[in-house]
């Protein structure tokens, strides 16, 4: 019995189970039903590669989604977006008033 820790990540049961319908129904030639195809994409071999290949890059795109919405989420704040410029609410505007007051009394105490 094989566990999931030795399977492939784009190996889902749904994917497999695609893999064997298409090997069932094409009997390990042409997945398109062609007698004697000499199309090397259509034989099961090439195809199926090209699908895991395709299954692959779909993971990573959802991967890559999930992280950028992770990411966004950690780092909004919920607030909302505006110019910084000149907009004080009351609590920075407090902060600001004390540290400028401490400055310049610092100042004014190293000046004496």
């Amino acid at each position: 019995m094989t566990t999931s820790k030795n399977q492939p990540k784009w190996a889902t049961p749904d994917r497999k189970n695609a893999l064997v319908q298409l090997f069932l129904s094409s009997g390990g030639f042409c997945v398109f039903g062609h007698t004697k195809c000499q199309i090397p994409e259509h034989h099961y071999y090439l195809h199926s590669e090209l699908l895991i290949k395709d299954w692959k890059m779909i993971d990573r795109e959802e991967v890559v989604a999930e992280w950028r919405a992770e990411r966004e989420a950690i780092h909004s704040l919920g607030e909302p977006r505006y110019p910084v410029v000149g907009r004080f609410n009351a609590i920075s505007r407090a902060i600001y008033m004390i540290i400028s007051h401490f400055i310049t009394l610092k100042v004014k105490v190293s000046a004496v």
